[in-house]
């Protein structure tokens, strides 16, 4: 899977975030693809762009074009710095080390930036065994600055010195040491470069100021920045000639990872950013590998921004022949309280998108939808009895190619991959209070009579009407029911109102067709509202729903005579009903995991 990294500032933060962005993805598995000149701005010491001919990239793919998944760095070199990216990768990765992030860091730097023949030819020989001195000037000397990595003009002066005087000491103690001097500011490089010498004829010692070629006959834009880059990078130690600059840092992380800094004369140097690479860098021969230290230095820096994880997200999108998309994302979302769970989310392992970025789908009845994802990503659920869902042949035949289980109350002459299985219907909202129950029992009836379940809830108002039993009775059919004058049938309500389970001890559930697993909302509203059902519909609802239900027989009789007893000794009839194991049950979201893994579980 292709990841894109758009590089921003200067060289020095550009590839530093280069490298932060490669760890991420090889931890995760995922291919490098960078922007080196995306964002082109002109500064002090010039332009930020950089003929790509000067570098050779390996293992990361240079490119122009943004892919599906990204990688945004909000504050350049510091939100993809060893601990940032180390702080993102705990998340997915539990058992990462700090020490694993940073050594591979330091193996990924060398292997995946290196210069480019153009480059290489124009580098000293014997620079591998000179000093790197990086001056720079222009923009890091401001008076008004940010002090975690800007110098005051005293800083400033301070950090000069204070490098000089290294230089001095070097010279004394080495026979003919050698140094290659850089900088943005060629008149400031020129000014160091005879100090030294300088320094080296006080003491009558013989230094060797290595020089650059930096013929360009070709005009490659950025040239003497990237050749002083690379030439820094091959030197046995870098000496910083200013409090902070991730040109230099990346040369010491391309080279031998060893940096001297000054910034410890300074009474602020504990906020310095070059400490955000100490885990890399052998900054003043000391390596910092203490995750507290690094954890307070970085928490100022904004976590990168991404969608990353989202390659590991399930991301399911719901195609249905009854309701959009986006009704059946903002229903689940409700209906399974997602606030509630720690792992839904854009970038967490489950997320329900209305996009076509979906790497899964669930197909709510029958809609004729073709799709290119594989078939155990896709899973069917029967939102109807089977005698209502109409199923096409052409459905069918896409069920057979391209849905890994369908859900259904009965499969009869269906074949895989239809089975026997609860279909996670849509239902009322869940309480967010444990419900008073001051009233017995209640049913819920329509004027529909086209199904043996609206028949016989019919048959069974009739019934109940005839007698004085507290069962109020709720529904649009109560309008034919108007005439008895009989205070318990309470008539109408809407589809989101809880009044006709909240109150009661229990509730009658009939569903419209009698089959194996089918269970509609008619049954999960009541258990959800800790209202005992007195059932008939499912055949496997012990199955599903174990030492909760109450059964009818569908006799009138023999269903009339168990009423009457409910109302008289209903102690013999309580069930304990465990909401919360209810709502986990009967929570999509959190099943789906197993449910595209083809793992049914105990429902």
């Amino acid at each position: 899977m292709n990841v894109h990294f758009t590089c921003n500032n200067g060289l020095g933060d550009k590839l530093l975030d280069a490298i932060g962005f490669y760890v991420i993805c090889k931890f995760l598995n995922y291919n490098a693809n960078i922007n080196l000149n995306y964002h082109i701005e002109n500064y002090q010491w010039g332009s930020n762009f950089y003929d790509p001919k000067l570098f050779i990239f390996n293992d990361i793919i240079l490119t122009g074009n943004p892919s599906n998944y990204y990688i945004h760095s909000p504050h350049a070199s510091s939100s993809l710095c060893p601990y940032k990216v180390y702080e993102f990768l705990k998340q997915i990765l539990p058992k990462i080390t700090f020490k694993q992030v940073s050594d591979l860091f330091k193996l990924s730097a060398k292997k995946i930036i290196q210069p480019s023949d153009i480059i290489a030819s124009k580098i000293p020989s014997g620079a591998e065994n000179a000093y790197g001195i990086h001056l720079r000037k222009s923009d890091k000397v401001n008076n008004e600055g940010d002090s975690r990595h800007e110098n005051s003009i005293d800083e400033f002066n301070i950090i000069t010195k204070k490098l000089l005087l290294n230089i001095e000491e070097i010279i004394l103690n080495e026979d003919e040491p050698k140094f290659i001097v850089v900088s943005e500011d060629n008149n400031w490089k020129i000014e160091i470069t005879n100090k030294i010498n300088t320094i080296a004829l006080n003491h009558n010692k013989c230094i060797k100021i290595l020089e650059i070629d930096y013929t360009n006959e070709n005009n490659y834009q950025n040239f003497n920045s990237v050749l002083d880059m690379f030439c820094l990078s091959k030197c046995k130690t870098i000496l910083q000639g200013v409090k902070y600059s991730t040109f230099s840092m990346l040369s010491a992380i391309l080279g031998n990872y060893k940096l001297i800094n000054y910034s410890y004369h300074l009474p602020n140097d504990n906020i310095c950013l070059v400490y955000y690479w100490n885990s890399v860098l052998e900054i003043n021969n000391n390596l910092n590998y203490d995750i507290e230290f690094h954890k307070k230095l970085t928490s100022s820096v904004i976590n990168i921004q991404t969608d990353i994880r989202s390659i590991n997200t399930i991301k399911v999108k719901f195609f249905s022949d009854y309701c959009s998309s986006e009704h059946c994302k903002e229903n689940y979302e409700r209906l399974c309280e997602v606030h509630l769970m720690d792992n839904y989310g854009i970038d967490k392992d489950i997320y329900i998108t209305n996009d076509n970025d979906y790497t899964h789908a669930v197909f709510l009845n029958a809609p004729i939808i073709y799709l290119n994802i594989p078939p155990q990503n896709v899973i069917g659920l029967a939102h109807e009895p089977k005698e209502f869902l109409w199923l096409r042949d052409e459905f069918k035949q896409i069920a057979q190619t391209s849905i890994g289980q369908y859900f259904i109350g009965k499969t009869d002459d269906l074949l895989l991959p239809f089975k026997s299985h609860y279909s996670y219907m849509f239902h009322n909202t869940p309480l967010q209070h444990i419900p008073i129950k001051t009233n017995k029992i209640s049913i819920i009836f329509s004027q529909n009579t086209d199904a043996p379940g609206h028949k016989y809830r019919h048959d069974l108002v009739k019934e109940i009407l005839k007698t004085q039993l507290p069962i109020d009775i709720y529904g649009r059919g109560c309008v034919n029911y108007s005439h008895y004058n009989d205070s318990r049938i309470k008539g109408g309500f809407s589809a989101d109102n809880l009044v006709p389970y909240e109150s009661y001890e229990y509730h009658i559930a009939i569903e419209n067709f009698q089959s194996e697993t089918y269970m509609s909302e008619k049954i999960i509203n009541a258990l959800l509202c800790n209202c005992i059902p007195i059932y008939l519909g499912a055949q496997q609802y012990n199955h599903i729903f174990p030492d909760t239900i109450i059964p009818l027989s569908n006799k009138l009789d023999e269903d009339m005579i168990l009423l009457e007893d409910i109302c008289n000794n209903s102690h013999k009839y309580v069930r304990t009903i465990d909401v919360e194991n209810i709502k986990q049950k009967i929570n999509l979201i959190s099943n789906l995991p197993r449910l595209f893994l083809g793992v049914s579980g105990v429902i």
